[in-house]
């Protein structure tokens, strides 16, 4: 197939194929945050909340949250966030069998959809943040997750773009 220079082609992904990862501030002012997970063949998503964001904090996320339930992927990728290049992290991955990757942060050329997809988590909780019925705590927040996970998975991931951004 001849493709002009600077053309980008999808590439189809199977389950598990690659699973893209990155920590995501919830509320800075209590302490919470949530481990963005993606798989980039089906958009199958996970946004676990944690109280912190060490390397242990996204181990204990990320196998609570979709090794228990999905079983070991091929390829975990990052955006070098500081806890997902730890070499504790990178120990993890590897007993488990998966590749770690790590791409330039915020590369949209290297991977725009699944920065779309973060992206639209990120605004959601900012708006979230921003209004006057703002979650108090962490068991409420996890249904702002649940809720965030529902609309990206089938907003961002199936058609391609948030509806903020079809509107724009």
């Amino acid at each position: 197939m001849d493709v002009p220079s600077g053309t980008t082609v999808p590439v189809e992904r199977s389950y598990l194929e690659r699973v893209w990862i990155d920590v995501l501030t919830v509320d800075r002012a209590a302490g919470l945050y949530a481990l963005g997970i993606v798989d980039e063949g089906t958009g199958d998503c996970a946004l676990p909340l944690m109280s912190g964001h060490t390397h242990a904090d996204v181990q204990d996320a990320f196998e609570d949250r979709w090794l228990s339930l999905r079983g070991i992927s091929n390829c975990v990728v990052s955006d070098r966030g500081r806890e997902l290049l730890k070499p504790e992290s990178i120990e993890f991955f590897e007993k488990q069998g998966t590749a770690k990757e790590a791409t330039p942060a915020y590369d949209s050329d290297a991977h725009g959809r699944v920065e779309r997809f973060f992206n639209t988590i990120r605004w959601t909780l900012d708006r979230v943040c921003a209004s006057e019925d703002k979650p108090t705590g962490a068991s409420e927040w996890r249904r702002v997750l649940r809720a965030a996970e529902n609309s990206a998975r089938n907003e961002v991931l199936r058609g391609g773009y948030s509806s903020s951004q079809r509107a724009t």
